[in-house]
């Protein structure tokens, strides 16, 4: 299982004056991390098999769920 990892090269990533946006879903079945220096806004949700491990703020349209937490 690989670890799904955003950073500023993430296929459809917009960079707005104070966050990064990401229109659709983020899912994975392993780990999610997401490797930006500000917030990421999703348009629809973000689900994780397992972890999701941010060092800043997400905000999902739709929910957020990881199976461990």
């Amino acid at each position: 299982m690989k670890d799904l990892i955003v950073d500023k090269n993430y296929p459809g990533l917009k960079t707005t004056k104070y966050d990064y946006e990401l229109s659709g879903n983020l899912r994975s079945d392993g780990n999610i991390k997401i490797a930006l220096d500000r917030r990421l806004i999703v348009t629809g949700y973000i689900e994780s098999g397992w972890w999701i491990e941010s060092g800043s703020g997400i905000k999902a349209g739709s929910g957020i769920k990881a199976g461990l937490g």
